[in-house]
This record gives C-alpha cells, structure tokens and sequence, in this order.
C-alpha cells in the first residue's frame, strides 16, 4: 500500500516531539524545587542507565520497523539483506503477522535480559555512586524504575508497529497522553514530599498507558487475526527470527555505538567529576538531545513514505523527501540552540541558582550533537535499503572516542571540554563525512547540487501549499 506523509502526520509528529520535551523542561524546574542536586543529578543517571539497557530493544526497532514497512508495502517476503520485490502494493497481512509473533517473541526474552541487567549490576553501580546518600530512600525508587524499563521494552514492539504502517498522527496522540500523565502524577507526587520516588512512579504509569493505548490503536486498524495452528506458527515465528537476526545484532552494536557516543558519557562524567558537575553535564546534554530530536522529527515523519518510495523503486521521490528533511533538520537544530541559550537557560537560572550551566560547554556539545546526529540520519536512509554497511565504523569510531576520552581525562585532567572533543575528533575522521556522500548515492543521487535543489524545490513547494 503507498504510503502518503499528511500534514496531519507531520504537524502531529512536532507536537509529540516539542510536547515530549515540553514535559521534561515544565517537569525540570519542579524537580529543581523539589529534589536536591544531589539526587537530581541521580534521576538523570537513572535515565542513562534506562537508555543503555534499551540497546537491546534499540537493535530491534529498526529492524523491525523495516520490515513492517516492507510487509505493508506489499513486499512478497522479507529478507536478510536487501527488499523483496513488491507483486502489489496492497499490505502482506499474513507477512505482517509473521514479523508481529516474532516480535512478541523477542521483546520478551530482551525485556528480561534488561532486567536482569539492571537487578544485578545496576544496583551495584547506583549503590556505588550513592555511598553518600541514604540508600534506603533511594531502593523503592530504583526498583519501581526496574520494573518501568521490563515492561516498557517488552511492549515496544506495539509503537514500532504503529509508526511502520504510516499511523504517524495516531501514535503521536497516545505519546502526548503518556506524557500528560508524567507530568501530572511526578508533580503531584512531588509536591506532597514523596522524593525521588515520584518520578520513578510517573515514569512506570506513563510508559503503560503508551504502550497499551498503542495496542489498541493498532488492533483497530489493522485485523491479523489468524487461525492457523499454534505449532504452524511457532515454527514460522522461528525462520522469521533467523532472518531478520543477520540486521538485528548489527542495529544492536550501531545502538550500543550510539549510546557510547553520547548517554554513555554521562557515565564517564560520573566517575571523574562530581555528582553535580556530571549533573550539569547531564542537563547539558539532555538540552542538545531534545533539540537534535526536534530537528529530525521531520525525517521520522517522512520515514514510512521514503520506505515505501525505495519499496516501489520511485528513486527521486524519495530523494526530494531526504533532502528537504535534512533542510529542515539544520534550520530548526540551529534556531533551537538560539532559542535555548537565550530564553531556557536564563529562566532555569531565575528558578535556582544551584546549577551552573557553561555556555561554551554547551555550544561545543552541540556542534558535535549536529554533526553526529546529521550522519545518523543519512545512515537511517541506508538502512530503509535494509543495508547496513556502515555498523563496522560506527562500531569503531563509539570505542575509540570512549577510549581517548578516558585517556584524555586522565592526562589532561577532569574537563567536559576534553570529553567532547575527544568525541568530535574521532566522528570527524570518517563517520561525519563519510556516510551522507554515500547515502545520496544509494538513493541515485551523486550530485550534492541536484540532491539540494530536490530538497529545495520540494520544500518551497510544501510552504507554499501551506500557506
């Protein structure tokens, strides 16, 4: 089925990107008021360490999410590289189904390894970095965080799902929901005194109801129901997995490559700065993220098309679409950063004065946080092709900047400075230019010239009927 990209996908794509940030920046001064540094500073740690674990749903998203794109395309089958040809472009329902069963079936052995993972050596780590603070007021907080990240990334696969069929809008919707129950049960429960806990409550609460809402949305739109037998399916459930396993483990170390370049730092802070300065560098950097998110919520929107435009081999289409969204992803990532150090900054610091943010930290956060993210998208178009060549040097590039940025902490001293530019030299080596040139040639597109006009033209035409 062609898959259309509505004004309504996209302006509903923003609002549950600007909304999702919204809720953190309007839920950050009440945590400022209500949580000392000291155990804010933990909550955002609490937040890397949920963001390392789901590197192991992180794998599967995208593998999954191209594969239901493939299916609803009319793709005859799905393969371990490259896209079967499409025989119609009507939605494959019983291939649809085989990726959902498989789906279930790998959410829930990830869910429990993450699990475990954080049960045994996340407690010994926040137990490690907390000697100082009263553990037993940190415990019913952390459990309940465990028990939010289990059940989140088992019911992952329902939002991947959504997103693959082209219900872009209607995901959106549910996100903003979950985010609205966030906000109002943390500040709640922060206001009557319950500490860091009420965060850890807001955040179990908010991922259910995303979860669950997404699985009705989807039931609603799309019937898969199927008698065949329980051991016929089992077994298709199984080739299923075996297929898609050759691009599942390479998303997994491009994820696992991603979290070292940027969450992983927050670790790296904490062990060679203070609990408040590893904090700041925290906040620094959950700004630049929301940013950077913001600014590529525009290809996201355009995602399932551009699929369905490489699915359908209509090569130019999906050439417009790419560069019009990497326009759109500079203009908006630099008028964000604007935006930030002059009016989000300013007001954080007439809220509480206990935190200190350093504007040129945060500009040279950000320069590496564009860089990095502009090759990431030009390497999300690739894997639409489901290719993905570029996992060696991601791979690569994540250890050596971890392993220089240790190094240069040790020699040259405790500076978020010598962390992030230990980080852009080493993208700046290949990844940074490398992958767009390749992406544009993937799609047919050599010249960069032509690649910006598509985008250009596509782009004046799309404000124009806006308007």
């Amino acid at each position: 089925m062609s898959i259309i990209t509505t004004k309504s996908d996209v302006v509903w794509n923003y609002i549950g990107t600007l909304f999702g940030m919204a809720s953190g920046f309007l839920l950050l001064p009440i945590l400022m008021a209500f949580l000392p540094p000291d155990y804010l500073s933990l909550w955002y740690i609490f937040l890397s360490l949920c963001t390392i674990v789901s590197l192991l749903n992180s794998g599967l998203g995208p593998s999954l999410s191209r594969n239901v794109m493939y299916a609803w395309g009319g793709a005859d089958a799905i393969q371990s590289q490259g896209i079967a040809n499409a025989k119609s472009d009507k939605p494959n329902m019983p291939l649809l189904r085989k990726v959902l069963d498989a789906s279930k079936c790998i959410h829930a052995f990830t869910s429990s390894i993450a699990l475990i993972l954080l049960a045994v050596f996340g407690t010994v780590y926040i137990r490690h970095i907390t000697q100082m603070l009263p553990f037993e007021t940190i415990l019913p907080a952390w459990i309940i965080f465990c028990a939010a990240i289990f059940l989140n990334l088992y019911y992952d696969y329902w939002a991947v799902f959504l997103r693959g069929i082209g219900l872009i809008a209607s995901y959106n919707k549910i996100l903003v929901a979950s985010k609205i129950c966030d906000l109002g049960i943390a500040t709640a429960l922060l206001v009557s005194g319950h500490g860091i806990v009420s965060v850890a409550i807001s955040y179990f609460v908010s991922g259910c109801v995303l979860r669950l809402l997404s699985k009705r949305v989807f039931a609603k739109r799309v019937d898969i129901k199927t008698t065949q037998p329980l051991k016929s399916r089992i077994k298709e459930t199984k080739e299923v997995v075996i297929i898609l396993w050759p691009n599942s483990w390479r998303d997994w170390l491009v994820a696992i490559a991603d979290a070292i370049t940027t969450q992983a730092m927050t670790i790296v802070c904490s062990l060679f700065l203070s609990l408040t300065d590893a904090g700041i560098y925290a906040l620094s950097l959950q700004f630049i993220t929301a940013i950077a998110k913001a600014s590529d919520a525009i290809l996201f929107s355009y995602q399932p098309e551009i699929a369905n435009c490489i699915v359908l081999k209509r090569y130019e289409r999906a050439c417009s679409l790419v560069s019009m969204c990497m326009i759109v992803y500079g203009i908006l990532f630099i008028l964000a950063t604007v935006a930030v150090i002059a009016l989000a900054i300013p007001l954080l610091y007439a809220i509480s004065d206990s935190y200190q943010f350093d504007i040129p930290t945060l500009l040279l956060l950000a320069v590496y946080m564009y860089l990095l993210n502009r090759y990431k998208l030009y390497a999300a178009v690739i894997a639409l092709t489901n290719n993905l060549c570029y996992w060696k040097s991601f791979i690569v590039s994540g250890v050596a900047g971890l392993v220089l940025s240790i190094v240069a902490l040790s020699i040259l001293g405790s500076s978020t400075y010598t962390l992030i530019a230990s980080q852009l030299v080493v993208q700046c080596a290949y990844n940074i230019w490398k992958w767009p040139r390749f992406a544009r040639s993937t799609i047919g597109c050599n010249s960069f010239k032509y690649f910006f006009n598509l985008g250009r033209n596509e782009l004046t035409a799309k404000v124009r009927l806006a308007l």
